[in-house]
């Protein structure tokens, strides 16, 4: 995929229900299904705005400007990156934009929320010895700045860069099946973002 108009997902293209595999817990898969089923009826809404960062840890990771922009955002875009693009290419990150997937609606978002404010959704204090080279980017805009989420599938480990530039990361494996559903439906037309296993 090199360019896609913007479109937008249907709540019901991100339903995610059944089995999922992998290292992911019993409590991720019930906030993913839960996201998957968001905006039936005021409790739903209800909820989806009452969510928060569970632990002070992951309100460190993640960052009180990230988090505020997240939980009310202009909009939500989400990118192919990797190292390989053409001259002159955006960066993100210090990654090249290879291309743009389909913008995500609000369902979408509520499960992004879901997962990145779990506490176990990560793997704290384990240090992996790889050079993570991530390949899907997202680009939270609100209030005229931009924040990212880069994601790398082949170490499984996400970072949140600030509109300054400052960058934050972590091991997010229990959450892997989640992230990749969410990836591959944001990119349905790159051939390896669909190609990519729930577990790593």
């Amino acid at each position: 995929m090199r360019t896609h108009a913007a479109m937008t997902i249907t709540a019901a293209a991100i339903a995610l229900t059944g089995a999922t595999a992998g290292c992911e817990s019993q409590d991720t898969m019930a906030r993913e299904e839960q996201g998957g089923a968001a905006g039936s009826g005021e409790g739903a809404a209800l909820a989806r705005e009452a969510l928060e960062p569970e632990t002070d840890r992951v309100r460190k990771l993640l960052g009180e400007g990230f988090i505020g922009a997240l939980d009310a955002p202009d909009r939500l875009e989400v990118y192919r990156i990797g190292l390989d693009g053409p001259a002159g290419a955006e960066k993100i990150g210090e990654w090249d934009v290879l291309g743009r997937g389909i913008d995500p609606d609000d369902a979408w978002r509520t499960t992004l929320r879901e997962i990145l404010y779990a506490d176990d959704s990560w793997v704290w204090d384990m240090a992996k010895g790889c050079d993570p080279i991530p390949g899907v980017a997202v680009r939270v805009v609100a209030g005229g700045e931009m924040w990212h989420v880069a994601i790398c599938f082949d170490c499984d480990i996400l970072y949140i860069i600030d509109p300054d530039g400052t960058v934050r990361g972590e091991d997010f494996d229990p959450v892997r099946s989640g992230l990749v559903k969410l990836s591959k439906t944001a990119l349905p037309d790159d051939a390896v973002i669909q190609g990519l296993k729930a577990s790593g």
